[in-house]
């Protein structure tokens, strides 16, 4: 749910914190780390495989391309599924915060009696936000020029190792096409001087969804916070590629939504 631009920031504050051999890996293929940290947003033909993976199998998803990859030994796919790592991480977290926000509704998070918000207005408003304060008007999609042989890489573990978690076959074609005509996104913020998307006037949250544990951290608290959390799941997961053993479970007990997964394989 976070935009592009959120997810690219999030991914780039990550790089320097990672382990030599993570950072080495998404040296070699910057545009595939980039490309993942986009994760199944930017599969938009495909909204049934993007809905699956978001919410019914975040284990498998892991688990399966970690041990294609070590069967592969593909860097490029490697540095894709970290990007996808953080894409994952990141939306987990902060999907409930726009979450309340639109279920609590204007009137009770901002103080508005007449108002309303759509979601895509309140991911918008945070993503340039982001966009120009933080990435200082840096238009990191418009730059990206992935190699096709790379995307094919790419599109090959997903008619490979993804057609076998959702059950049903997985057109690389399509993926590849999708990954090759990354667009910037037109944004469509609101009222971004009224509103205190960032949160830094410290109105608490629920960063668990259906939970009573609340929380007043700001957008970049939440950033901070979540970074060294990152950082050791995808130093599991590097481990798991690098060994071929079962990836650790408890890093992903919930899904992309912020709600307990029902993955159960």
């Amino acid at each position: 749910m976070p935009g592009y631009y959120t997810h690219f920031y999030f991914s780039n504050m990550l790089i320097e914190q990672l382990p030599y051999a993570a950072r080495s890996v998404i040296d070699l293929y910057p545009d595939a780390y980039r490309l993942g940290s986009l994760g199944f947003d930017i599969l938009r033909p495909m909204g049934r495989l993007r809905a699956e993976l978001d919410y019914k199998h975040i284990y498998g998803l892991f688990e399966k391309t970690s041990k294609y990859i070590f069967e592969s030994g593909s860097k490029s796919q490697l540095a894709y599924m970290l990007g996808e790592l953080t894409h994952y991480m990141l939306d987990s977290r902060m999907n409930p915060y726009i979450y309340y926000i639109l279920e609590k509704g204007v009137p009770v998070y901002f103080g508005e009696e007449r108002d309303f918000l759509t979601i895509e207005q309140i991911r918008d408003s945070i993503d340039i936000h982001i966009e120009k304060r933080l990435l200082n008007d840096k238009f990191y999609i418009t730059e990206m020029r992935p190699e096709p042989e790379m995307v094919s890489d790419i599109a090959e573990m997903f008619e490979k190792a993804v057609s076998e978690i959702v059950g049903y076959k997985v057109r690389g074609a399509i993926v590849e096409s999708c990954m090759l005509s990354i667009k910037a996104p037109k944004l469509k913020p609101y009222e971004l001087a009224r509103y205190d998307y960032m949160n830094r006037q410290k109105k608490e949250w629920e960063p668990v969804r259906n939970d009573d544990w609340k929380t007043d951290m700001s957008v970049e608290e939440l950033f901070e916070k979540l970074l060294p959390v990152v950082n050791k799941t995808i130093d599991n997961y590097m481990s798991s590629v690098r060994s071929g053993d079962t990836l650790d479970k408890n890093w992903f007990f919930i899904n992309y939504l912020g709600i307990l997964s029902q993955d159960k394989e």
